[in-house]
């Protein structure tokens, strides 16, 4: 999981399903918060467990500052590829 795909920066809880070994499909497990920047904040195993993570919300505000995709958009080019591809 890539977190610095999404084009806001932000925390995700990436949760897994119930594992059933005699399943067709046996889940992975390891649900975890991941940070803006990509850092697993917490995780698990493939046992059935609770995930307890600090979120520092000051960090959203930290990476949206380092990447600062809201001032450096062109809607000026965006229009001339919109009107290319026509």
């Amino acid at each position: 999981m890539d977190c610095l795909q999404h084009p806001v920066p932000l925390y995700v809880s990436a949760v897994s399903p119930a594992r059933d070994e005699d399943a067709s499909y046996v889940a992975w497990g390891h649900s975890s918060v991941v940070s803006p920047w990509g850092d697993v904040v917490a995780t698990t195993d493939e046992k059935p467990d609770i995930i307890y993570a600090d979120i520092d919300v000051s960090k959203v505000d930290e990476v949206r500052q380092s990447i600062p995709i809201r001032t450096q958009q062109r809607p000026d080019i965006y229009e001339l590829v919109a009107k290319q591809a026509q």
